[in-house]
């Protein structure tokens, strides 16, 4: 009996160990009149087993889901079938997988489709004292101006520093955010940068310890006259 009990622990702990062996995050709106739908798909040529967490701005866990996906084949999750909408449902998704992914996002508002977006790479593990960087481009070149969401996809507390900068090098905006375990902010960059004919550049973020993620919704751009774009991928 003793042998049996052990053996199904180990096997537990093989699958969670297997489970967690790529991490991937990105962000969901699921505020009233907005949605998401996930795409999974497995690009191995056996079956991936992945768990799905979804939170809130406040970190809150909302909805969790776990599938197998069979060899080079897709799953597919609109997550307003699974919560509902309310103010401060948005925030970060994490998945697990046992297997490379690749996600397909797609964004909507008021039951229009407005943007598609892919993420691919996995949430790298730093080192402690190491520091990171990822970054990303924004324009408050009226009517357009865009807002950012920083998301912190771990169980832990993580801090970093945001600081933009304009068209000519100037420093123009920079904060340090400390963000609870799985928090989400949203910034209205106008609210600090203002508009104008030049005011656009980029956003660099500065991390250390704990890898942070960002979206960026670029408002007055496009057909649908909102873009929106998962910032996963880490320059340095």
């Amino acid at each position: 009996m003793r042998r049996i009990a052990l053996a199904l622990v180990v096997v537990a702990l093989v699958g969670i160990t297997g489970m967690s062996q790529y991490f991937y995050a990105f962000y969901h709106d699921n505020t009233p009149g907005k949605d998401v739908e996930i795409n999974l798909t497995n690009t191995m040529p056996w079956a991936a087993d992945v768990l799905i967490n979804m939170y809130d701005a406040d970190g809150d866990l909302i909805w969790t889901d776990r599938a197998s996906l069979a060899a080079n084949a897709g799953g597919y999750w609109a997550l307003s079938d699974h919560v509902p909408a309310y103010n401060l449902n948005f925030g970060v998704v994490t998945v697990e997988s046992s297997e490379r992914l690749i996600i397909g996002l797609e964004y909507f508002a008021n039951g229009q489709l407005v943007s598609i977006d892919t993420v691919y790479s996995e949430l790298p593990s730093l080192d402690t004292g190491e520091l990171f960087w990822l970054g990303t481009y924004y324009t408050q070149v009226a009517p357009a101006f865009t807002g950012m969401i920083l998301m912190n996809p771990w169980d832990f507390p993580a801090a970093c520093t945001v600081t933009a900068y304009d068209v000519y090098g100037n420093v123009v905006y920079t904060q340090d955010f400390v963000l609870s375990a799985h928090e989400a902010v949203f910034g209205d960059l106008r609210d600090v940068l203002g508009q104008s004919g030049t005011m656009w550049g980029h956003l660099d973020v500065q991390m250390q310890d704990r890898a942070v993620i960002m979206a960026m919704e670029y408002y007055n751009r496009g057909c649908s006259q909102l873009e929106i774009d998962n910032v996963t991928d880490y320059y340095f």
